[in-house]
């Protein structure tokens, strides 16, 4: 049912009469604070569907800002061994297809974010994974 309802939803924004002057195409950047278990999801040239809408920027600081960059040393950890249980995540999104975002920079109460919502269902393809775990400014970024 909630499927069902997304998927209304989605085929509303995607047809409404005004959305080709907010459709994005270039790159964008999504920053995240994860846990191993959400990183083993991302395989290097496979395949990611996402189900939900994912809120981006094209200001690579503002998502860096997202991901807790330079936090690493107060993100969760072990008790004993102080390994990390969350790390600092930066996505680099080549968004392709004008019908997968809209940059909504102009509709939001944040506009100095420089919003681009990705649209639910999209498919990427995960075609870099970096993971910088010595570095406590940056973690992982996959593109």
């Amino acid at each position: 049912r909630l499927v069902n309802c997304l998927i209304h939803i989605v085929t509303l924004l995607i047809y409404h009469p005004k959305l080709h002057q907010y459709r994005f195409q270039g790159v964008c950047y999504r920053g995240m604070i994860i846990t191993q278990y959400d990183l083993d999801q991302y395989k290097l040239n496979r395949h990611i569907l996402n189900r939900s809408f994912l809120s981006a920027s094209i200001d690579c600081k503002v998502a860096e800002m997202f991901a807790g960059e330079g936090q690493q040393s107060q993100m969760r950890h072990t008790y004993q061994s102080h390994r990390p249980l969350q790390y600092s995540c930066l996505c680099k999104y080549f968004i392709k297809q004008n019908s997968t975002a809209i940059y909504i920079e102009s509709l939001s109460t944040r506009p100095d974010e420089k919003e681009i919502l990705i649209i639910p269902f999209s498919v990427f393809k995960v075609i870099n994974i970096k993971q910088n775990y010595l570095d406590s400014t940056k973690a992982i970024s996959v593109d």
